[in-house]
């Protein structure tokens, strides 16, 4: 435990090719107890099941006390998102960067 945070970086495509190695990385991430925060500002292009994902690693994230937190977001990332209405779901309205 400690100040520590550990970043990780978007993919620029997430997409549902893409969603098995996605999930593997977030649940590593939510092994530790470091902050999480994520990096979305290379995202080029990301679909439902990519972000489908993600809102459920940001409920379980927050679940467990260490709810990720935004550095940046792409325009496609955030129109992605708010066009699915997943915004709030994986915190870009809370804490964008």
């Amino acid at each position: 435990m400690g100040d520590n945070t550990l970043t990780f970086e978007c993919d620029a495509v997430m997409d549902i090719a893409a969603v098995a190695d996605l999930k593997s990385q977030l649940q590593a991430l939510l092994a530790g107890e470091e902050g999480i925060v994520l990096d979305g500002d290379n995202v080029e292009r990301i679909d439902g099941a990519a972000l489908q994902l993600l809102a459920s690693f940001y409920r379980e994230a927050s679940r467990l006390g260490t709810p990720p937190r935004w550095q940046g977001a792409s325009e496609a990332l955030t129109q992605a998102a708010t066009l699915l209405g997943l915004s709030t779901h994986i915190g870009l309205d809370d804490n964008r960067g």
